[in-house]
């Protein structure tokens, strides 16, 4: 008797510490929100804790980062296009004839891989945006060297993240897309978390629904050109890839056991829907260390 008191007291002891623990890494994330804008009672998710550890790497880019935290707090939507630099580049579209509704649409469309719907999307969410190199650890990852780049690519709308998730709203691949100085769209390497003939079939989406996209925006695709830098400050060009590395629609039907193949857009919308906001919605957090670094 007296030894399973003590295995309860020790039990309640190490939880106790554990919650207090807790409060005081949540009142870290806290404070550092509230130094990028987050009233003090800001709803904690998987994103905003991501944009707080953001917010202790990186040297460029934390104007925007900074804005982007008030605006989804604020819950502004529409705050990109009031950008002088975005404005601009917007209207150069019109100027060309683009489809600029398309060029900003989310653009869902979903196909089957490996007997699984997988949604590919154009992200429309900065705050999500900042997640595109912790889902595959890259260097454009908080903490890693180039995690200022994903702050350009959340907020520069020269720039369109996708993102391709599971029926459980999981991210399973991504890939950048930019539109180049001579009006082309370019498109960087495919980063997908499934293996084998599911990863050829993935990368086969992703160049399905590259060129669907160049097509309804009336754009012609590119292999090479340069993005500009509309008004951040520093923005990381890890190089495109040619366009006949990712099978053409025509080829995709080809694969083996036709895994990939486009679905009802209607059905997808049904049966996959936009991840929430949540503490579940993002990649797992490590605990913050907070250098109290504001800069700009």
């Amino acid at each position: 008797m007296r030894r399973e008191m003590e295995e309860s007291l020790r039990n309640a002891a190490v939880e106790a510490e554990l919650r207090v623990m807790e409060r005081v890494v949540e009142s870290c994330y806290r404070a550092r929100l509230e130094v990028l804008g987050a009233p003090k009672n800001v709803v904690l998710s998987a994103d905003l804790m991501n944009a707080a550890l953001f917010s202790t790497d990186i040297d460029f880019n934390r104007k925007w980062l900074r804005e982007i935290v008030r605006a989804h707090c604020q819950k502004r939507q529409g705050w990109r296009l009031e950008i002088e630099g975005n404005a601009r580049f917007l209207q150069s579209l019109r100027e060309r004839a683009v489809n600029t509704a398309q060029w900003l649409a989310e653009a869902p469309q979903g196909f089957m891989i490996g007997g699984e719907r997988i949604e590919l999307r154009l992200e429309a969410c900065p705050l999500r945006i900042l997640q595109m190199g912790n889902y595959f650890d890259t260097c454009l990852s908080r903490g890693g060297c180039n995690a200022f780049s994903s702050v350009a690519n959340a907020v520069e709308l020269n720039k369109r993240v996708v993102f391709a998730r599971d029926a459980k709203g999981r991210v399973v691949g991504r890939q950048l897309l930019a539109l180049s100085s001579e009006g082309r769209l370019l498109g960087f390497h495919v980063y997908a978390s499934l293996e084998g003939e599911k990863a050829a079939a993935l990368r086969a989406a992703f160049g399905s629904y590259a060129r669907d996209f160049a097509a309804r925006c009336e754009l012609e695709l590119g292999d090479k050109g340069e993005v500009e830098r509309l008004f951040v400050s520093d923005w990381y060009d890890d190089g495109t890839i040619a366009w006949s590395d990712l099978p053409p629609m025509e080829i995709r039907t080809k694969l083996k056991n036709h895994s990939v193949c486009l679905t009802n857009r209607s059905e997808i919308s049904r049966s996959v829907g936009t991840p929430a906001l949540s503490s579940e919605s993002g990649p797992s957090l490590r605990l913050p260390s907070f250098p109290l670094r504001v800069g700009h």
